[in-house]
C-alpha cells in the first residue's frame, strides 16, 4: 500500500550498470572462514599461508607485468620511433 508507513522504508533499486558481482549471493557461513588460530599463533600461521602463495604469486605478476609494460618496452626498440 502506498504511504504505509509499517512497510518500512524502500530499498533504492541499483541502477542499470551495476556489474552482476555486486548480486552474487554471499558464501555460506561455513566457508567464510578458512581456519582460525589462537592470537599467538597468528604470525607463525599468516607466514606459513604467505610462503605457500609465493610461488603462485611470480608467475601470476610476470603475466601482469608483461601485458602492462609491453608497448612501454617496445616503443624504444622500434626503428620509426623519434625518441629511439
Amino acid at each position: 500500500m502506498a504511504g504505509d508507513a509499517s512497510a518500512g522504508p524502500r530499498r533504492p533499486s541499483l541502477p542499470a550498470h551495476t556489474p552482476p558481482a555486486i548480486c552474487r549471493p554471499v558464501p555460506s557461513p561455513d566457508r567464510i572462514v578458512d581456519r582460525a588460530v589462537d592470537e599467538d599463533a597468528l604470525r607463525s600461521s599468516t607466514i606459513e599461508i604467505a610462503e605457500a602463495q609465493v610461488s603462485k604469486a611470480a608467475d601470476t605478476l610476470g603475466t601482469i607485468k608483461a601485458r602492462m609494460y609491453a608497448p612501454a618496452l617496445a616503443a624504444p626498440r622500434e626503428k620509426g620511433n623519434p625518441l629511439g
